[in-house]
């Protein structure tokens, strides 16, 4: 028989009815009984059963509570179905398949993928995932990493520019030598230490998330709204870095905006004013340093 998935609107074949996983979307439904049975010409299709399990108590209890809160339209009825994300579902779906399913959702259907993820679920989870598309990325980078030129084009300015610095040339060809290997144990411990990266700027987020009160559930649920975020960072390759960190910082908000279940404006403010502190305080940092640095060269 044929059924039709309620979240992606695909039609797939089933053999079976009751609780399943769309083969497209990876989404958990139901498929009623009534799909099963042939019905006869003229004959009216018995209505499908009423859902299983105790009414909410009240309307106002959230995703702790269970009910789908004051929102109202497809979107509450998602949160209050209680659907995991694919990747949280791997020991049913695979890793393999969870992760390619978690990663295109949050890259190609965002508003679709956030309504799937609670803010409750399981830090680690979150993080696991994270981590392994930040190993994918970083991994993808490593022949650019060998192919890197080092300290080969400070080499080329000074040789334009005239200048006659035999320590500083030394060590640039020291610099130009290891660079490519230096470049690929940076990788490596950059991929080891993003764990507690991704807990340090989690805390960050959740800080400024205090301040423009955007923090309704919690520091997991902005940590894991960080973690789902970082799909884009199997992308973060050469030039595509910046792309890769721009998309992901949408995703952040995105994600911000629906776990702590505050508006967009809030979750962008919440985002973006850290990246706006830290390029204040960099550009100021480098008008110091360039200060500096011009009167020891004089």
């Amino acid at each position: 028989m044929q059924a039709r998935c309620p979240h992606c609107r695909n039609v797939f074949p089933t053999e079976r009815t009751g609780v399943q996983f769309c083969p497209h979307c990876g989404r958990e439904i139901d498929v009623p009984n009534a799909a099963a049975t042939p019905v006869a010409p003229g004959a009216v299709p018995p209505p499908p059963p009423p859902p299983s399990g105790p009414a909410p108590s009240s309307a106002s209890e959230g995703w702790n509570g269970g009910a789908s809160g004051a929102a109202s339209g497809p979107a509450a009825s998602a949160n209050a179905e209680g659907e995991r994300v694919a990747w949280e579902r791997r020991a049913e779906l695979g890793w393999g398949k969870a992760l390619w399913l978690t990663w295109k959702g949050s890259l190609f259907a965002p508003e679709s993928f956030w309504r799937g993820v609670r803010p409750d679920g399981p830090p680690v989870d979150a993080l696991l995932y994270a981590w392994i598309v930040f190993a994918v990325g970083k991994l993808l980078s490593l022949p650019f990493a060998l192919v890197s030129p080092g300290g080969n084009w400070a080499q080329e300015i000074l040789r334009q520019s005239g200048e006659q610095n035999p320590q500083m040339t030394r060590y640039l060809e020291a610099v130009g030598q290891s660079g490519p290997w230096s470049a690929v144990g940076g990788l490596a411990l950059s991929a080891l230490l993003f764990p507690v990266g991704l807990v340090i700027i989690a805390a960050i987020l959740h800080l400024f998330a205090l301040l423009f009160s955007a923090a309704k559930n919690g520091y997991w649920a902005t940590f894991r709204a960080l973690a789902y975020a970082c799909s884009p960072y199997a992308f973060a390759i050469s030039c595509l870095g910046l792309v890769s960190w721009i998309y992901s910082v949408v995703l952040t908000i995105l994600g911000l905006a629906r776990l702590q279940e505050t508006t967009h404006g809030k979750a962008a403010a919440a985002t973006l004013t850290p990246f706006v502190l830290t390029c204040c305080s960099c550009c100021v940092l480098g008008v110091v340093f360039a200060g500096l640095l011009g009167s020891a060269m004089h």
